[in-house]
């Protein structure tokens, strides 16, 4: 048996990226849950994805070993829509309007700058870089100490702070930090998005988005006002979340839905990653929980739940044709706590089907899958693969134990199937680690080729001043057990429970009520839909038998060489 890694997540998720674009280079938004199964072409699939699908691409190859081979259509039909004034427009169609969406560009400015610290000397990416930020910068409103877009907003607006500070990082340019502070002080200061106690309404995926640009900003400027202030909401944003990673779509939703996207859990990771790297250490049980949890199992890796007819063809627009296949490696889009599939809400009819003549292609059909959330997973499991280990100033860092290489280390481990990990050091170094705080320190034991080693308490961490070149480290611990019921639902609609069996930090299975309600009132549908928290659901995850037993017949998986190309976290200038 294999330890858990997320190499093996990433190559999978490289095999979606190859599976699901066309000759065209284009993407597929849309999984919808007909008989058979289809992949539909939609507006997102002109910007928004395929800026997804490259930066996801250039996240992958590491593991993956080779460039992945969709990236030149994929580039070619996004580079297609660039304008002489910067920005990326949606063509005018049957299915979109001309249109420089602003929340498109902060996907395309996000993939920019992961494809040039990927590749610093694609010169035609810098240009389209520079040029976007230019023209992004162009359309501000400028007020005292703040700035705007059109207005004040989040998902249009706010999304751009996080890909501006890094594009002021990576063109080795302020100006455009210094824009992203005046659209933080904006939002913070001179709008109502935000209650004094963190709350917030609307789309989690866009608040989220936007804070973690703010904290980056805080920390960048050393701003601890806004520091604090995203703190707070951030703290509010995990009291309507669970421990495990389940992160509500929409906060405050006004009905019975509640489900997971992976763009949302995406953007919670990317704060809890930035606070934990540069405000609070504590974030990393966040992140730890989930990435161990329901991150990795929101990938399909066997889409058997979705149906599928050979007699039935493909045809313009919609592939059918292998589409089990094809989705693999792909992430859930409104899954519940336990399954893939939570929600069967069908589109925003009014205004989202642009023409009359294609809405037969879209509605009346449930969305399995949402294809935004095959990049933003991929990207997730980046993030979180790129910060398990870091070296600076002399010290090896270890924040979770999980498998990983870098060139200083290598870092083995056997949860949870057994407590145990292994750290071998290729340099004399200070090492620090981090053992889940449900474990008491005096029941971890660390020893240096067998032979008992002394540590000592610094926060979250373990410390030992000094290792040298070669020496192996053994860490070993119990990892407890527990069974907890949690609850999810909006405040003050339908309620849905649930058990999870907890070892250690892994959930080793859930258990769904079968009383769950089995339909739910949508606000957008304006009448009950199906709702899938019961045992039936589709798209079962937690399937983890193998993990409730330890195991001694443990085989390390092959990890690969992290060189840190991709660094959204460091906060500092790319290495050339």
């Amino acid at each position: 048996m294999k330890t858990f890694n997320l190499e093996d997540r990433l190559r999978l998720g490289a095999h979606h990226l190859e599976s699901l674009v066309d000759e065209q280079g284009r993407t597929y938004f849309n999984v919808f849950l007909t008989k058979p199964a289809e992949a539909v072409f939609d507006w997102p699939d002109y910007v928004d994805l395929p800026a997804r699908y490259i930066e996801a691409a250039a996240m992958v190859e590491p593991a993956l070993g080779r460039p992945v081979t969709t990236v030149p259509a994929l580039r070619k039909w996004l580079f297609g829509f660039f304008a002489p004034d910067g920005l990326c427009y949606r063509p005018e169609t049957l299915v979109s309007s001309y249109w420089a969406e602003l929340f498109d560009q902060a996907r395309l400015m996000y993939m920019l700058n992961s494809w040039l610290m990927h590749d610093p000397g694609d010169d035609e990416v810098r240009m389209r870089l520079i040029n976007l930020c230019q023209g992004i910068y162009n359309k501000a409103t400028f007020e005292n100490d703040y700035a705007f877009i059109e207005k004040i907003g989040i998902y249009f607006g706010g999304t751009l702070i996080r890909p501006l500070v890094q594009s002021g990082l990576t063109l080795n340019e302020p100006k455009w930090i210094d824009f992203a502070g005046a659209m933080t002080r904006g939002i913070l200061f001179h709008s109502n998005h935000y209650g004094e106690d963190g709350s917030f309404e609307g789309h989690h995926h866009g608040h989220l988005g936007t804070i973690s640009g703010m904290v980056a900003y805080a920390v960048i400027t050393g701003d601890q006002r806004i520091k604090d202030k995203i703190r707070t909401i951030y703290t509010w944003s995990r009291s309507i979340s669970t421990d495990f990673g389940f992160v509500p779509e929409v906060a405050n939703r006004k009905d019975d839905l509640v489900m997971c996207e992976t763009c949302t859990l995406m953007d919670s990771l990317d704060v809890a990653l930035l606070l934990a790297r540069h405000v609070d250490p504590a974030f990393w049980d966040v992140i730890e929980k989930s990435t161990r949890n329901h991150l990795v199992e929101a990938q399909l890796t066997d889409a058997g739940w979705l149906a599928v007819n050979p007699a039935v063809p493909d045809e313009e627009d919609i592939i059918r044709s292998q589409i089990r296949q094809r989705v693999k490696g792909s992430f859930a889009g409104w899954a519940s706590p336990h399954a893939q599939l939570g929600v069967g809400e069908e589109q925003q009819r009014y205004n989202w089907v642009k023409s009359e003549s294609l809405r037969p292609r879209y509605w009346g059909k449930i969305r399995a899958l949402q294809n935004c959330c095959a990049g933003a997973g991929i990207r997730a499991l980046h993030m979180a693969w790129s910060n398990i280990a870091t070296f600076q100033d002399d010290t090896l860092t270890v924040n979770m134990l999980m498998d990983k290489t870098i060139p200083q280390a290598t870092i083995t481990s056997f949860i949870p199937y057994q407590g145990r990990a292994t750290i071998r050091v290729n340099r004399d170094c200070k090492v620090r680690f981090r053992v889940s705080p449900s474990v008491p320190g005096h029941d971890i034991r660390t020893t240096c080729q067998g032979k008992p080693m002394a540590t000592k308490r610094e926060g979250v961490f373990l410390t030992i001043e000094q290792v040298k070149t070669g020496d192996v480290l053994e860490i070993t611990f119990p990892l407890r057990e527990k069974t907890e019921p949690f609850t999810v639902g909006n405040n003050g609609f339908q309620q849905y429970n649930f058990t999870a069996e907890w070892k250690g930090d892994t959930i080793v299975g859930m258990q769904a009520d079968p009383a769950n309600p089995k339909t739910g009132f949508s606000a957008v549908m304006k009448e009950p839909v199906p709702v899938w928290f019961g045992p039936d659901a589709p798209g079962l995850m937690y399937q983890r038998d193998a993990c409730r037993k330890d195991h001694t017949d443990m085989t390390a998986a092959e990890t690969v060489m992290d060189q840190g190309k991709i660094d959204w976290f460091s906060l500092e200038q790319p290495r050339s």
